[in-house]
């Protein structure tokens, strides 16, 4: 979204210490952010040079909370235990932590790692995927983005899971009485690092003298875990240069470390503001202190390296702007921990009060909610106020920054992306600043325990809201009738308060078009909103969202117990022969499949082959809840991000079994890519030709989501 028209104001520093662990609050300035990570994301676009590192390290320590307070989005994301101060490895997007702590093991990388040396009990030398090192010269943007950055590209991490060493940013930041080392320390930790990945470059064979070690800073890492990128600089493929915005040079890690070492200490310090401290143990205490009935857990799978429910919607849901899009990210609200973590994660970055109404101070600076409440005025606007007619106790317009407006039609980059999409653009929000208006995610199914309504009253909301942008349009004078309405879905927005785009279509600009993928209609949350009001009348209450996906509604045996004597008399229910027809209707389902791209289909029967409690049998036997795993495509197919050549040999397998379950089916070769999706999967017992004691998966380096 362009961004709206107020300088941002200073930002607040603070940490502070509660018990014997410090704790703190992230200040985020105006973007949109809602974690630390997006935070610097949108203040550092390029982290690639010492004085960007610098500043990245001054501004967290200064500005945002100081290392402790990535301690605690990292724990908030799953990303560590706490308690111990270490690195998680339950789940998959964490591969580097994983493969360190020896509970994944890269196949044939036994001799890379024999080529540390001394240093292989400290370190660890990880690879790609093989498609991606395959694809390395490739130009096809799909490769681009995920292949290996030379021709020989290898990682190195750290067998130390302290989180102290999770990414560069924090290196020699920790607090001492967290664990953490000082700079001079973390400055030969780091040398040792260097020396570990030239000793494996020499060792190894094959490699050139040209040798080049990047890290990717906290904000641009895709993964939570250490990883140094070693290259051969001889042989360098087009994702190098894609990437040159973020590969951070490790000489220049080592020589930021090496100043502050030499200057005056300024880490582990307490906040210069006696007030700071009181007011992070009130803020904290508050969150602590909540019932069990409004905690709730963030469930995400880390994907991009996402540390909030935000940042992993935008990771999973690359577009937004579509009624099947709207629904599943409805959804997928509930499967990353449900309305409680939303509100928790708003809660954490300020940006929502305890008593679940929006903040309107300047930091955060929350523009639409500040606006709608009168803390600030827009030069200009209160004229245009006036055009809502009757609309306008409840509702108000608010503007993009001058010179957005006049750039509008600009295609300079300078410009793109940060003009109005339109000659004439506008924003209309709402008075009424409780936490569920915040955004068009939460309408109609914030619980009404937490002083949500219903999606009847959430219909009626934006119905309201539609017609009162028309009767701007047509009062205000000088647009068009050719009016467009657009949202911004959480994951997406810019700012979290409620900003409804309103457009003059006749006349729109460059950014109207890079927005594309993100412009929500306003019709289309309506269209989603009336289905939903439609079903709650139907079924008598509201509509609350199932963690289970549509697709994998279970059979709901009601062990009806017949009124027969013998059966009462032993005690065992009879099934009731209407129930056994419809078990056999909903076996016997013909499911629709989009495996990575292609498309396949299967009773549901086939995959109640798989082992009881298996993943695999789990996705659709009606026990299991896919949570983050759970996606359909646009044409409602059950997606499954999975290679789609290895899942046919997974699926005719079991059909096989199916067709001729006395039979063994023919053993075949277990390639790396079909061993790793068969654990996964937990079906080894359908292939007993794997090879169970070199059974390790292959994970990617990269984020790992189904």
């Amino acid at each position: 979204m362009p961004t709206p028209g107020c300088q941002t104001p200073g930002r607040p520093a603070g940490i502070a210490r509660l018990a014997n662990r410090r704790l703190s609050q992230a200040s985020c300035e105006g973007f949109g952010a809602t974690s630390l990570k997006e935070e610097l994301v949108e203040r550092f676009t390029e982290l690639s040079d010492a004085a960007s590192f610098r500043h990245a390290r001054h501004v967290l320590q200064h500005n945002l909370g100081g290392a402790i307070a990535i301690c605690d989005e990292l724990q908030v994301a799953g990303c560590l235990d706490g308690v111990a101060g270490m690195l998680s490895t339950d789940r998959p997007s964490q591969i580097f932590a994983r493969i360190a702590a020896g509970e994944v093991i890269q196949e044939n990388m036994d001799k890379e790692q024999s080529a540390l040396g001394e240093y292989q009990d400290r370190f660890q030398i990880c690879c790609n995927r093989i498609e991606n090192d395959l694809h390395w010269d490739s130009t096809d943007p799909k490769w681009v983005e995920k292949s290996s950055m030379a021709r020989r590209h290898r990682f190195l991490t750290v067998k130390d899971l302290h989180w102290q060493w999770f990414n560069a940013l924090v290196f020699g930041l920790a607090p001492p009485e967290v664990g953490g080392v000082p700079c001079q320390e973390a400055f030969a930790r780091v040398e040792a690092m260097k020396a570990a990945a030239l000793h494996y470059a020499r060792q190894v064979g094959g490699w050139s003298d040209q040798i080049g070690l990047y890290v990717n800073v906290f904000g641009h890492n895709s993964v939570n875990c250490l990883f140094i990128h070693i290259l051969d600089m001889a042989h360098l493929g087009p994702s190098f240069e894609h990437f040159a915005y973020k590969n951070l040079s490790l000489d220049l890690v080592l020589q930021v470390l090496a100043e502050e070492a030499s200057a005056k200490p300024m880490i582990n310090s307490v906040p210069s503001d006696p007030g700071a401290l009181s007011k992070i143990r009130a803020r904290k205490k508050s969150i602590s202190s909540q019932d069990n009935s409004r905690k709730s857990a963030l469930v995400i799978s880390g994907i991009g390296g996402a540390t909030s429910m935000k940042a992993e919607i935008a990771a999973k849901m690359p577009d937004l702007n579509s009624s099947s899009q709207y629904r599943l990210v409805r959804r997928t609200i509930e499967t990353l921990g449900g309305q409680q973590a939303l509100f928790n994660e708003l809660f954490r970055a300020g940006l929502v009060s305890e008593d679940g109404q929006l903040t309107t101070a300047e930091k955060p600076f929350n523009l639409f909610a500040r606006c709608a409440a009168g803390c600030m005025e827009q030069p200009g606007m209160a004229e245009e106020q006036v055009a809502l007619g009757s609309y306008q106790d409840r509702w108000m317009v608010c503007r993009n920054r001058p010179e957005n407006d006049d750039n509008w039609d600009s295609e300079e980059s300078e410009w793109l992306g940060r003009a109005s999409m339109s000659r004439r653009h506008r924003f209309l929000t709402t008075k009424d600043l409780h936490w569920q208006w915040f955004n068009a995610v939460t309408f109609g199914i914030v619980p009404p325990e937490m002083g949500g309504v219903g999606s009847s009253e959430a219909l009626d909301t934006v119905e309201e809201m539609k017609a009162a942008a028309l009767t701007y349009c047509a009062n205000v004078g000088g647009w068009s009738d050719n009016i467009g309405l657009f949202f911004h879905v959480f994951g997406h927005n810019s700012v979290n308060s409620l900003h409804l785009h309103i457009l003059d279509l006749q006349e729109t600009g460059p950014t109207f078009n890079l927005y594309a993928y993100k412009n929500m209609p306003l019709d289309v949350v309506l269209k989603v909103l009336k289905e939903e009001a439609i079903a709650s009348e139907t079924q008598g209450a509201e509509l609350t969202f199932k963690k289970e996906l549509t697709f994998v509604e279970p059979f709901h045996h009601k062990a009806a117990i017949r009124s027969q004597p013998d059966s009462i008399a032993s005690g065992e229910p009879q099934e009731d022969p209407l129930e056994r027809e419809e078990r056999q209707r909903w076996k016997a389902q013909i499911l629709e499949l989009n495996v990575g791209g292609t498309h396949m289909t299967t009773r549901r029967s086939t995959f109640l082959i798989a082992p009881e409690g298996s993943l695999l049998r789990s996705m659709f036997d009606g026990t299991g809840q896919l949570d983050e795993e759970s996606a359909v495509d646009v044409d409602d197919r059950i997606f499954l991000d999975l290679p789609p050549d290895s899942f046919k040999v997974i699926l005719n397998r079991m059909r096989t079994r199916r067709l001729a379950a006395d039979e063994r089916a023919s053993h075949r070769d277990i390639d790396p890519e079909l061993r790793q999706i068969i654990i996964l999967l937990g079906i080894q017992s359908l292939f007993p030709e794997l090879d169970k004691k070199t059974a390790s998966p292959l994970l990617s380096c990269f984020s790992w989501c189904w």
